[in-house]
């Protein structure tokens, strides 16, 4: 069978090999800097998905949080199986639990195919 694959923790995966990463929930304490990854969605045709990903970069300087997140959208573009495409560009986006830190968001489109699976022990 076939399924789409974990977009958000893959996504994490492959930042997480040069910045810290994190999907939702963020642990409670972190430090600075950092980019969370959140799945906002997505379609499919046929075998292929293409996923609507959140990539928020939290620093302690608005040019460091929009570097980083301009850098994450770089990185994710090097993954040889995936497509990716910026939705929209890195832009200043508050945060409203923590105005004290600088966020930098941009929404990206990945598209990669989806996995097989096989499930055991089922009727």
């Amino acid at each position: 069978m076939r399924r789409s694959i974990d977009i958000e923790d893959a996504v994490r995966q492959e930042l997480a090999v040069y910045y810290t990463a994190y999907c939702d929930p963020l642990p409670k304490t972190y430090s600075l800097p950092f980019i969370r990854v959140t799945n906002a969605g997505g379609s499919d045709a046929n075998t292929i998905d293409t996923f609507t990903v959140v990539l928020e970069g939290y620093a302690e300087t608005d040019a460091e949080a929009c570097e980083l997140t301009r850098n994450a959208v770089g990185i994710l573009r090097e993954v040889p199986q995936w497509y990716v495409k910026e939705n929209t560009k890195a832009t200043r986006f508050q945060d409203p639990l923590r105005p004290d830190l600088c966020r930098y968001r941009t929404t990206v489109l990945v598209t990669a195919h989806q996995e097989f699976f096989e499930i055991t022990g089922g009727k």
